[in-house]
């Protein structure tokens, strides 16, 4: 079977279709992994994704968060849906980048893909009840490799953390865009948690 021209295209119709047919959030968060995945196995995903960043650093335009550098690394909006709410975000990263741990609010889940190199994502398991404020305890799950083609979910609610082995290009949807959510930030060796509205990631 031949693959399509605009995997960008098919992607965001493939995940309407997961958002206005499926009635739980695990059949959503299915779809939405086999659809990534479909999408990391085309090799026309790979040069969309670059046109997309080149009319980015075209445009000067700096997404929120972590801006893309002159040098195009950093993270961009590709697509956010008008009625859904999902966003797509590509992300082009140095072997030297890593996240503190966060998540995505209390609504909030991603996907991420790999579309060439290798990062490791550390999903936490918090163990407190959020009684002490600026407190939290995390306990750290296998870490999981990720190599291209490879996809993971991030659970709703889920601490975790992004640690690059090499540069790389992943596709990370999202249950929506990040700019104004309120969410966690921790030091898992500190033991502790800050709530803020930061954007990016």
């Amino acid at each position: 079977m031949s693959q399509s021209s605009d995997p960008v295209q098919d992607l965001i119709v493939e995940l309407r279709s997961a958002f206005e047919t499926e009635t739980t959030i695990s059949r959503i968060l299915g779809r939405t992994k086999e659809s990534l995945e479909r999408f990391l196995a085309n090799p026309a995903s790979l040069d969309q994704i670059k046109e997309s960043l080149a009319r980015v650093l075209s445009r000067k335009a700096v997404p929120y968060g972590q801006p893309v550098d002159g040098d195009g690394y950093g993270s961009w909006r590709l697509y956010t849906d008008p009625n859904h709410l999902f966003c797509i975000r590509p992300t082009h990263q140095r072997s030297t980048t890593s996240r503190q741990p966060h998540d995505h609010g209390e609504l909030g889940w991603a996907v991420y893909g790999i579309l060439v190199g290798e990062t490791v994502q550390q999903i936490y398991e918090r163990m407190d009840d959020g009684s002490e404020p600026g407190r939290a305890k995390l306990h750290p799950l296998p870490p999981i490799r990720q190599s291209a083609g490879e996809v993971i979910v991030i659970p709703v609610g889920a601490p975790h953390a992004i640690i690059a082995r090499t540069e790389n290009w992943s596709v990370v949807i999202r249950s929506r865009e990040m700019e104004t959510a309120w969410r966690n930030w921790y030091d898992a060796e500190a033991g502790t948690v800050e709530r803020k509205v930061f954007g990016y990631g």
